[in-house]
Parts: C-alpha cells; structure tokens; sequence
C-alpha cells in the first residue's frame, strides 16, 4: 500500500502539534499512552487528519518520531491499521504483527489486554475503527439471527492480495476523494452506504470467530 511523500487528508485537519506533551495529552484524552523510544533529537510531528463517518472513523496518522503508542481496554472498537510508509510493531492479546505496506493488522476490543504499536519515526499510515455496536449489527443482519458475543478477527491482513489489496484500494480512493470539496462521501447516505460496504467485506472475506456461521 503506497502513496505519495507528502500527508494525507491535511484538508481534514483534527490534530497536528510538534510538541511531545502537548502530543502526550491529546492521545491521553482519547485513551491512548504516547511514549517515544530512547533519546531523540528530534520533535514530534503529529498530524491526525480524518472524517467521522456515522459509525467508522478514516483517517491518516504519523508522528514523526520512534513511538509506542498504547490504547486502554476500555476502547471497545475495532481499529485496522494500514501502513503506507515506513513500518510498525503491534501487538495486541500474545500476537506480535510486523506491519509495513504490504501488511495491515487488525485490533480487536476482545482480548483483555493493552494493544500497543512500536512505530519508527518515517511511520504513517491510513486507519479506520469501526465501533462494536456498529459491527454486531451488521454481522447480525448478515446472518438473520442475533449474535451472543463479540467478534474476533484474525489480527493479520495481507494487503498484497484477496480483500486486503481491495479494503486498501477502496480506503485509497475514498481519502482522494474526501480531499475533494465537492466529496461524494460528504453525504450523509453514501457515508452509512461506504461503511456497511466496508464491514461487510471484512466479516465475509476476513477470518473471524463467527466465519463459519457465516459460511453456514
């Protein structure tokens, strides 16, 4: 999965500081820890551009330094992480995922740990989280009858091949097209109609706890 040199979605500001405690404090506000790995000279340069969709989030990420970043157990979405420069380290619930542009993982809320991410300071990438609630019910109308308990993915995804190459190209041409004034994402229907798109791929292609049902 690779892109130009330069930030995506800047259009879209959320949050850019150079700053390490300014940094440190915003990510603590949304439930994640920010540490940067050994001695370095240089400053942070975080940029958190993205578009809150009704129940998913796309955005892009870098920090610009050698980081680990955790998030609480009390996060209860699903986070797929997209490298598209650099790489990054993650591991969540005893699995440790190499990432980089030819490998995304998947974080799921059910593992009853901290998930956390070593990334090197030329690390960015392209996320999406989709809030739990959101994902059971789209997995319940894919299978017509009601879902006891969370989902757990297969936390690998290959993005050279299969529904990884397709989620990175899908998740590619609606940033290009959310930096666009005149967006077709920024109606509010096609939004619901890109992230039902977008969960159903995964529950159907990706390997989860309730893929055999679905397959039934």
């Amino acid at each position: 999965m690779r892109v130009g040199s330069g930030p995506l979605l800047e259009c879209r500001r959320i949050f850019h500081s150079r700053d390490v405690e300014e940094t440190r404090a915003w990510l603590r506000g949304k439930e994640f820890l920010f540490d940067l790995v050994g001695r370095q000279t240089g400053r942070p340069d975080e940029r958190v551009n993205g578009v809150y969709l009704p129940n998913m989030y796309l955005g892009y990420l870098q920090y610009g330094v050698k980081a680990v970043v955790s998030a609480a157990p009390t996060r209860n979405d699903y986070w797929v992480h997209l490298p598209i420069r650099g790489s990054l380290d993650a591991s969540s619930g005893g699995d440790n995922i190499a990432c980089n542009p030819r490998r995304a993982v998947i974080v799921s809320p059910t593992r009853d740990s901290y998930s956390s991410m070593r990334l090197d300071a030329d690390c960015s990438r392209v996320h999406i989280y989709f809030h739990q609630d959101a994902l059971l019910r789209q997995l319940t109308a894919l299978l017509g009858e009601p879902v006891d308990k969370p989902v757990e993915f297969d936390p690998e995804l290959a993005l050279t091949s299969g529904f990884g190459r397709s989620l990175a190209s899908y998740l590619l041409l609606a940033v290009s097209d959310l930096e666009q004034p005149d967006a077709t994402l920024n109606n509010s229907i096609m939004m619901m109609m890109f992230e039902q798109f977008i969960m159903t791929g995964l529950l159907l292609t990706h390997a989860h706890t309730c893929s055999e049902r679905l397959r039934r």
